[in-house]
């Protein structure tokens, strides 16, 4: 074991590597079950980096921690692993698990294995990034633009983007799709989704799109299209298909008790006044 102590700025360990090549200087930690190479299983630790501090009794107390650890089932030249970084929380003397990064690439905030949903095609999907929260002041994601001088149209962005492998993307493409899930029963069951489109065909500096409003019935867990607004800007409500007259705004009655379109006045003088259409 080695350990390097000093009451100034001499506490330090640098590698330095002079060659005229790509490679730099490396940490490597190694574990076997048994020397000299009895083989790891999932779970083993492969290695583990401490942060601690003083706390007035001793310096064994840890604030952070990451930990390498074997991810799967090893083989000969095979070594599935995954890292794992831990903090300590105020008043606690043991560090919790925070971020997990598994083998396949999933990013695991606060929790220890990875979901696997159904998204709104009936396609299994595992995300590369997963967070959750267990109480109800943490469960938020938010993104902030400090703009200071910039711009006035400068923004925080959240993007969906579709490639094609160098090609353009083609028309009825979907961009991307934000879905509402609760739980019921134990299994996550779909409620609304909202879809972006290519509504024709694209190409450079080109790219017509839709948007698309889905919501599901009760006693149904598989959203229906209720609103669909296209490139050109009209605005369909209960219609999928492009009228021959290309009205700015359609109705679709269908077999239902929902007839028609009613412009409703809410105003103080005239509380529950219609203004408008009705049929």
């Amino acid at each position: 074991m080695l350990q390097i102590e000093s009451s100034g700025g001499g506490a330090g360990l640098a590698a330095v590597r002079n060659s005229n090549n790509v490679s730099g200087p490396s940490l490597d930690f190694g574990k076997s079950r048994g020397y000299p190479n009895t083989i790891v299983q999932s779970g083993d630790k492969l290695g583990v980096i401490n942060f601690c501090g003083a706390d007035g009794t001793n310096l064994e107390t840890v604030g952070a921690q990451i930990v390498g650890e074997v991810d799967g089932t090893p083989g000969a030249d095979d070594m599935p692993g995954r890292l794992i970084f831990k903090t300590t929380a105020d008043g606690a003397s043991s560090s919790t698990e925070h971020v997990r990064i598994t083998s396949g690439g999933q990013v695991l905030i606060n929790q220890t294995s990875y979901n696997t949903f159904v998204d709104g095609a009936g396609y299994s999907q595992t995300p590369l990034l997963q967070v959750v929260s267990n109480d109800n002041i943490s469960s938020m994601i938010s993104l902030k633009y400090n703009s200071g001088a910039g711009a006035v149209n400068r923004r925080a962005t959240f993007a969906f983007v579709r490639t094609a492998d160098g090609t353009a993307v083609s028309n009825n493409s979907v961009l991307g799709e934000v879905l509402f899930m609760g739980e019921g029963n134990s299994t996550l069951e779909k409620a609304a989704s909202i879809r972006a489109e290519v509504d024709g065909t694209p190409g450079t500096n080109d790219m017509p799109g839709r948007l698309i409003f889905s919501t599901s019935l009760n006693d149904a867990d598989s959203p229906t299209e209720r609103v669909r607004i296209l490139s050109g800007g009209e605005f369909y409500v209960g219609v999928q298909t492009f009228y021959a007259s290309h009205p700015e705004f359609a109705v679709n009655v269908g077999p239902s008790n929902l007839h028609g379109v009613t412009i409703h006045s809410d105003t103080a003088e005239n509380d529950g006044d219609l203004a408008g259409l009705a049929f």
